[in-house]
């Protein structure tokens, strides 16, 4: 009840704790909150309390399956053990929100302005009921303004003209009585204190010690005050609360189980035909409600936007506008599946549904652009359209068919989701989830079929293009100069470095070569045709050898080529690491360009402005000539210096352009976080060590393929001949026509027999291997003392900055908020404030010139640690 006090308060939550720990299991702990803070951020009545619920795992609920089941359990149990007490169910979090947007605690608040407390508490009475009534609405609460005991002392004014008693003499004996007066001072060593006399409290606690407590008049007399007064306890106002200078009542309700629009348009229906208003008394209803008509308006701005520069976009690419109205097709049918998904899982709109469709919307024509792409190509090809049509839908199927999947996966655990910020993640996944099964399922059917139309000659293709040439001309107008991240631009800038590209080149043709080392020796044939047996030279001989390789060589050939390979793919890296540092280095001083061309921007403006108001001073008498001159002077000064840093900007820029070519911007988000700590890291990973790794182990395998190659070698040879003619075999003569021929084979091998050149090799070998171990260990020297420093000089100048910096900060905002007001309002003189404008940019120069030496002592520490 209103006006309960602490004690009671205790007592009845202690009771509902207990409640709700004996009857439901899943509550592992129950806190209590009661009134106010030392620091008021969240101000409670004393009979009001906030019971936080610590739950367990959701695998361990028995009494039900989510929160609103739970919810509602709890209400049904609490409602029966504590008929007195109102109690109702939300997550913290949106509870503080919601006391911070309308200042109610609950999801929907209805506010009744007007003058009369009773009036205002008979239509919360009346809108509570209609609430209530409604399917969905929960834990409703109508605020008391009244109800906290009052004393009411009102004067008989003929009682006080009777005995000659003025007001002002009982309010003095009230005010002495009970809150007391100032008789003295009381003095304890230098430290003074109020003597206050009032009547003791056994004296005052009582209605009849009010009614006997006496009033003096001008004889004398005295007067009790039930003579002079009518005493009575009353019921008062609890509190007045006001919006806008006007008195309020607010009646709120959770939501459960339906969406809040349809809620409030039934309770505005009831309240239009059951409630009326007297005049001078007026509703409104606020809270999530008040939220989604906000947020809505938002998206039917950026919903169109995104259609329209997806529209764009697609033109941009495809240069096309039958092809990108083609691809853009697909968004339609996605929201047609996203639509369906929230209807079969009973969800309503909600901005994160429409938040979803956003996403849906970019999603879905992803895989549109991966076929149309694979049709084009084909069709440059000169392959017949039909053949266009379903040799690029089958080349294509498994990418549309993974892009959808992978999507869908990804968003399958919010769509699933129970625990904390379910309520806005599953609306988000179902829209994204069904929407990119319906626009699969036209990219692979539908979007094939409209293909083959759009390419055929039609009649209407020039009233088509006409329509969406319209489209095309109103997306132009929204189309906005497009940003790049810094890992964008760093990818964009490798693909057009030529340098890079001749680096990707040379390591494949390393590798190229590394493959083409471990080859076999050429197979040698010979033939022979002269006099072997016959006068007449017929005879022939046909010879084949082969040596056979060492296998080890081979393997080892093959691995120094592979080594060969991977010291260019290093080199690569290396090139890549200069040239991320490079390019990081050119963008913090676009950034740092950029900022001082803000400030002196500032500057010019202030200036320039205060130049025409002393020259309309001056020409109308009221500061000299030399006071003029002076802020003109100043004005011309810092037109000058933002001409300057325009120009320097520009130089920057243009140093960038050279890679890139067309103006684009820099996404800020991107700039460097200058106050985040470096790490050291005592094992260095930098591409130049791994260089010298690859070169030592290539030096290895040189050295083992060297004693490779030392070894005896083996070959293998056959030939085949004819001897024409007559032969003595076996003391008899036998005749070899030229069909009769010898065949035989031959084994040989081939030693080394010269060791010096393979000692000789064998030593360069090693010294090469020695050399490199000492550069190595002389670049990781360097290396760590480079890191070191850096790391050393970077936290320090951090440090100092911390230390140092935030407090000239504050001076400088202290400095720009007060040398405006200061000048106007005459405190200082005009020299003074042109002194503090100049100390104000010395100022922000400094911290900015401290800011940039930071970030470049980050780029340099992230380039030297990996």
């Amino acid at each position: 009840m209103t006006g309960s006090g602490l004690t009671k308060t205790i007592e009845t939550t202690t009771k509902a704790s207990r409640i709700l720990l004996q009857n439901f299991p899943e509550i592992k702990q129950v806190i209590g909150k009661i009134g106010t803070a030392e620091i008021p951020t969240d101000p409670m009545p004393m009979e009001a309390c906030d019971l936080m619920l610590i739950l367990k795992d959701k695998e361990e609920w028995v009494s039900a399956h989510d929160k609103e089941a739970l919810a509602a359990k709890m209400q049904a149990v609490l409602d029966k053990e504590l008929p007195s007490v109102s109690f109702g169910f939300q997550q913290p979090i949106q509870m503080r929100f919601n006391e911070l947007m309308t200042g109610a605690k609950q999801d929907v608040v209805v506010k009744v302005y007007g003058e009369d407390f009773n009036k205002l508490s008979r239509y919360a009475k009346q809108i509570g009921g209609l609430s209530a009534q409604i399917d969905g609405v929960q834990d409703v609460y109508v605020e008391e303004l009244s109800g906290l005991p009052q004393l009411i002392v009102r004067y008989d004014r003929a009682a006080l003209a009777r005995y000659q008693v003025s007001i002002e003499e009982v309010n003095r004996a009230l005010n002495l009585g009970f809150a007391g007066q100032i008789a003295g001072f009381v003095f304890e060593g230098e430290r003074k204190y109020q003597m206050v006399v009032k009547l003791r409290e056994s004296d005052r606690s009582q209605l009849t010690d009010i009614k006997q407590l006496y009033v003096s008049n001008a004889m004398g007399q005295e007067i009790p005050l039930a003579e002079l007064a009518s005493i009575n306890i009353e019921n008062g106002p609890n509190q007045i609360q006001r919006d806008d200078t006007k008195r309020r009542i607010i009646i709120g309700f959770n939501v459960r189980g339906r969406d809040v629009e349809s809620i409030v348009q039934e309770l505005q229906q009831k309240m239009d035909q059951q409630l009326q208003f007297e005049t001078g008394y007026f509703s409104q209803i606020g809270g999530t409600f008040e939220n989604l008509v906000h947020a809505r308006a938002r998206l039917l701005i950026a919903v169109p936007i995104s259609l329209l520069l997806i529209f764009f976009l697609l033109y941009l690419t495809f240069q096309s506008v039958k092809q990108a109205a083609l691809i853009y097709s697909a968004i339609p049918l996605a929201s047609i599946g996203g639509i369906i998904a929230l209807y079969m899982r009973g969800m309503p709109f909600s901005i994160s549904a429409g938040v979803g469709f956003i996403a849906l919307f970019g999603v879905a024509v992803l895989n549109g652009i991966v076929l149309i792409a694979e049709f084009n190509s084909l069709k440059k090809s000169g392959a017949p359209l039909m053949q266009v049509v379903l040799r690029g839908t089958a080349n294509r199927l498994r990418p549309v068919l993974l892009t959808a999947t992978v999507a869908s996966l990804g968003f399958l655990p919010m769509a699933l989701s129970q625990g904390s910020g379910a309520e806005v993640q599953k609306p988000l996944a179902t829209v994204v989830i069904g929407g990119l099964i319906t626009a699969t399922i036209l990219t692979l059917f539908i979007l094939p079929l409209l293909y083959v139309l759009f390419e055929k000659p039609l009649k209407l293709r020039r009233k088509k293009g006409f329509l969406l040439l319209a489209i095309v001309s109103l997306s132009t107008s929204l189309m906005a100069q497009q940003k790049y991240s810094d890992a964008q631009l760093f990818e964009m800038l490798l693909d057009q470095n030529g340098q890079i590209k001749a680096a990707v080149l040379e390591a494949q043709r390393q590798q190229s070569i590394g493959q083409g080392q471990a080859s076999w020796q050429p197979l040698s044939a010979s033939f022979m045709l002269g006099q072997f047996n016959s006068a007449y030279q017929k005879d022939n001989n046909l010879t084949f050898g082969q040596t056979l390789p060492y296998n080890g060589a081979l393997r080892l050939q093959r691995a120094i080529g592979d080594a060969a390979g991977s010291l260019s793919e290093q080199d690569l890296m290396l090139l890549k690491k200069d040239f991320k540092r490079t390019l990081d280095e050119q963008l913090e001083q676009i950034r740092y360009k950029t900022e001082q061309l803000k400030i002196s921007k500032q500057q010019d403006a202030l200036y320039q402005q205060l130049d025409q108001k002393m020259t309309l001073r001056m020409e109308l008498g009221e500061v000299p000539k030399m006071d003029q001159i002076l802020v003109h002077s100043k004005a011309m000064r810092a037109h000058a210096a933002v001409a300057k840093q325009a120009q320097e900007l520009q130089n920057a820029w243009a140093a960038l352009l050279a890679y890139k070519g067309p103006v684009f911007e820099l996404a800020q988000t991107e700039a460097i976080d200058f106050l985040t700590e470096p790490v050291f890291s005592a094992e260095l990973m930098h591409p130049t060590l791994l260089r010298y790794d690859i070169e030592a182990k290539q030096l290895q395998l040189q050295n083992e393929l060297n004693r490779a190659q030392h070894l005896p070698a083996l070959g293998l040879a056959y030939f085949n001949q004819s001897l024409v003619g007559i032969q003595n075999i076996n003391g008899s003569d036998q005749y070899f026509g030229p069909n009769e021929r010898f065949q035989g084979a031959q084994i040989q091998t081939q030693i080394p027999i010269d060791f010096r050149a393979y000692k000789a090799r064998n030593t360069a070998l090693e010294l090469a291997l020695a050399q490199n171990e000492l550069r190595r260990n002389q670049q990781v020297l360097d290396l760590q003392a480079t890191q070191a420093k850096l790391f050393v000089e970077l936290s320090q100048l951090i440090a100092t900055y911390k230390e140092v910096a935030q407090p000239i900060q504050a001076e400088l905002e202290k400095l720009q908020a007060d040398a405006s007001l200061q000048l106007n309002s005459g405190q200082i003189s005009l020299l003074d404030f042109i002194q503090l404008q100049d100390y104000q940019l010395a100022l922000q120069d400094e911290l900015l010139a401290w800011q940039h030496q930071i970030k470049l002592l980050h780029i340099s520490h992230q380039w030297i640690k990996n």
